[in-house]
């Protein structure tokens, strides 16, 4: 029998799309002077149009190709002085509260290093995607994400939101894993696979694309692994 290569755990060779995020500390609350914050520029219909109503009800900052309202990334890109686009963007989402974690396929297990890099700056990701998120987030990772699947609607997202914007002792529940440490991951297969440095970037993957509206998923086409 065959064996298979994927970004898939359940698959014999999985090679995820993602990587452990670091243990930096992130700006205090008060320094935070930006609420959420989003950069993607593959307009894919669902997120994009998921983003739209959201933005109707409270405050984004987009400064990707999608419903752009902000252009300080393209500038600072332009003039980065060898910075990785991908750095700047981390940079810039320090400042941020939320990160709009929204990738471009809902695929099983299909989970990118736009979480790393909102994870990293510190900035609380909310996530659209794949149910099988918390098998990538062990240990003190699992509350560190808000997931758009939890809400019923935008607007309750918003709400969500707002009440942690004002509650920065709840707000701050969502780093806790920045001052306690990852915790007690080992036996995860996520642990295994990158603490042995398998993990990478795999070119053209493909998945079962399944985002039909903002409200569910359903099956649909076969698109391309590319993210942003």
């Amino acid at each position: 029998m065959a064996t298979r290569e994927s970004y898939r755990l359940d698959y014999d060779f999985p090679l995820p799309v993602y990587s452990m995020p670091k243990l930096t500390s992130p700006l205090p609350v008060k320094e935070k002077d930006g609420l959420i914050m989003a950069a993607f520029s593959n307009c894919e219909p669902v997120r994009t149009e998921y983003m739209r109503q959201l933005m109707t009800f409270v405050q984004v900052d987009s400064y990707g190709a999608c419903l752009r309202n902000k252009n300080d990334l393209v500038a600072r890109y332009s003039s980065a002085n060898g910075k990785d686009f991908k750095q700047l963007k981390t940079e810039l989402a320090k400042k941020y509260k939320f990160t709009l974690v929204f990738f471009n396929q809902d695929c099983d297990y299909f989970v990118d290093d736009q979480l790393s890099h909102a994870l990293d700056a510190g900035s609380v990701p909310v996530v659209m995607g794949t149910d099988k998120l918390d098998e990538f987030l062990p240990g003190n990772l699992l509350h560190s994400v808000i997931k758009v699947r939890d809400f019923k609607s935008p607007r309750n997202l918003s709400d969500y939101l707002k009440y942690l914007n004002n509650n920065e002792t709840e707000y701050n529940k969502y780093l806790e894993w920045k001052w306690k440490g990852i915790g007690n991951i080992t036996g995860t297969v996520i642990a295994r696979l990158l603490e042995t440095k398998v993990s990478n970037l795999l070119p053209n993957v493909r998945c079962t694309f399944r985002r039909t509206n903002t409200q569910g998923w359903s099956s649909a086409n076969h698109v391309q692994g590319e993210e942003l």
